[in-house]
């Protein structure tokens, strides 16, 4: 999970705490259940730095950062 943007290693233990271990599980999430599992980011990091959409490209074998 730590190769989606904003997301290190103790973002990623509280999503797996939530249920949320691969890229799939945050790619077929929504911005809301994330956000849920997540309620300290009160930012939108979710929706600011796109995880949903950097998943999908990640479960699609395309790496975001490129």
């Amino acid at each position: 999970l730590k190769r989606i943007t904003g997301i290190g290693p103790v973002l990623e233990g509280i999503l797996n705490e939530g249920g949320i271990f691969t890229f799939a599980d945050i790619a077929n999430s929504s911005v809301e259940a994330l956000q849920d599992i997540l309620p300290d980011l009160h930012d939108s990091r979710v929706e600011r730095e796109d995880w949903l959409g950097q998943a999908a490209a990640l479960v699609a074998g395309d790496d975001p950062a490129d």
